[in-house]
């Protein structure tokens, strides 16, 4: 159906160029409006949920690391307390190998003197019987050889080293089997053998009791900054007093006679620093127990960790899966026709996040600026129509122009009942609701929102707001503006 004409060929061209104007402002307003909210719902939504999940994500991993690396210090620091106990306790038993080594010395030592003493150039003296020798369980000490030198004159060594008086070297020297001084003398030998026996344990027990101090010491001292950081994983260190190993006096045992040969006192001692091993092992088991609680959190740790790592790479291939959803989109969109050809959604998500409030602001500022120039275009028009003696049907008719968002706006009607007027404003209400909306939800994002943003969304809600007050005046004006 032809439209009709005015008496006024130009007013007819400016006619036409206002419908085309409509026409386009309409088109431009429903695809800004389309491209607006798909953008938001399936683009910037997203990418905001996913990028905060991907924020929060490593965070949760960043504290995983740290607290692995805690963990993993802590059991650092256990396993060489541990390693502390096994030292001792191998110290314990080499100290014992050496008292028993010395132990031989001094007494092969003792005996040569003896026998230098006497004259007495036989080395074995099995075949004579214990007689030629004052103190038989030392006649075996003599067969054993030794590297320390006895001097031809036993005497001071004698006095010095064994602490004997010169009446006890005299009786040794001269006492003769059979006679009351040969036993005097065997029990002078006697008390010589079982006295260095008795002073190489006094020598062990010390050195097992400095040993226990300084392991408490160094215990404790581990202990102490062990504990605080033990908490956060819910476990409970045992105090050292739990652990340090409560050794008994070890005393000589009363079957001697594996102190007769070298190999004899080796596995006396032997067996003594392995009665305080055991107690080592024993004492140190709540140690042991709470080090594998903590290899056991350790493990379950290192489970969660691997999966948010799973889950941040899931986050990064849903980013890059949507960024190369926004550079499909805006292939398409690049065949339509927008108000601006650079609507920016090729940008890359981070920036189309960050600038999406501002510029569809802007796009609904201009959008109405326009609404309201074509507003007053009309009337002006209309106007024009009036003095061409037109009726305001036909006025109304040559202005129409259907199937318009603008048509929403300005219908055939002149005076618009105020329902049809706030109906007709609920559609741009809601959009500008949903800009705001979206304008908090970026701004409020852990991943997007910075206190040098806040202005930049402030000033898209401003701007809003301005473009929606135009809106109201617009639809509200006076009938005799329409």
């Amino acid at each position: 159906m032809a439209r009709q004409k005015t008496v006024n060929p130009y007013l007819d061209k400016v006619l036409d160029e206002y419908r085309s104007a409509v026409k386009t402002w309409g088109r431009h307003t429903l695809l800004t409006t389309f491209v607006f909210l798909l953008t938001g719902l399936f683009f910037v939504s997203p990418a905001v949920r996913w990028s905060d999940k991907k924020g929060a994500l490593e965070e949760k991993i960043r504290h995983a690391e740290l607290k692995r690396q805690r963990i993993e210090s802590i059991i650092t620091d256990v396993e060489g307390l541990e390693a502390k106990f096994v030292r001792q306790r191998e110290r314990i038993a080499a100290y014992g190998q050496d008292l028993a080594r010395d132990l031989s010395t001094r007494l092969s030592v003792f005996s040569r003197a003896v026998r230098a003493l006497r004259k007495d150039e036989e080395v074995l003296i099995t075949e004579r019987g214990p007689e030629s020798f004052p103190g038989a369980l030392l006649a075996e000490q003599f067969a054993q050889p030794s590297d320390v030198p006895v001097p031809l004159d036993p005497w001071p060594l004698l006095m010095v080293g064994y602490q004997l008086s010169n009446e006890d070297i005299a009786l040794i020297k001269e006492a003769v089997p059979g006679s009351p001084k040969w036993d005097k003398a065997t029990e002078v030998v006697r008390s010589v053998y079982y006295g260095e026996i008795d002073h190489i344990y006094s020598k062990l027990n010390e050195g097992i009791g400095k040993a226990l101090n300084q392991l408490k010491i160094e215990t404790e001292a581990t202990l102490k900054t062990l504990s605080p950081r033990v908490g956060e994983f819910g476990i409970e260190l045992p105090g050292a007093d739990e652990i340090i190993p409560r050794v008994p006096t070890i005393r000589r045992p009363l079957d001697d006679s594996l102190f007769q040969t070298r190999e004899g006192k080796r596995e006396a001692l032997r067996e003594d620093t392995q009665f305080v091993a055991f107690n080592f092992d024993v004492a140190k088991q709540p140690l042991r127990t709470a080090y594998e609680k903590l290899v056991s959190s350790a493990k379950r740790l290192e489970e969660g960790f691997a999966d948010l790592q799973l889950q941040h790479d899931d986050v990064l291939r849903a980013l890059a899966d949507l960024d190369n959803q926004v550079t499909e989109a805006a292939k398409h969109l690049s065949h339509l026709s927008v108000p601006f050809d650079w609507i920016p959604l090729a940008i890359g998500i981070p920036t189309l996040v960050r600038v999406y409030p501002i510029f569809f602001a802007v796009l609904f500022f201009l959008l109405v600026r326009r609404l309201l120039r074509l507003g007053t275009l009309r009337e002006r028009l209309y106007g024009d129509c009036e003095r061409q003696g037109m009726l305001d049907n036909d006025i109304n008719l040559v202005l129409h122009t259907p199937y318009t968002t603008f048509a929403w706006f300005t219908g055939f009607e002149v005076e618009l009942s105020k329902t049809t007027r706030v109906l007709r404003l609920i559609a741009p209400v809601l959009v500008l609701g949903f800009l705001v909306m979206m304008a908090w939800y970026v701004e409020s994002s852990p991943s997007f929102g910075t206190r040098y943003s806040v202005f930049l969304h402030l000033s898209a809600v401003a701007l809003s707001i301005w473009g929606g007050y135009y809106l109201f005046r617009f639809l509200f004006r006076p009938p005799s503006s329409a």
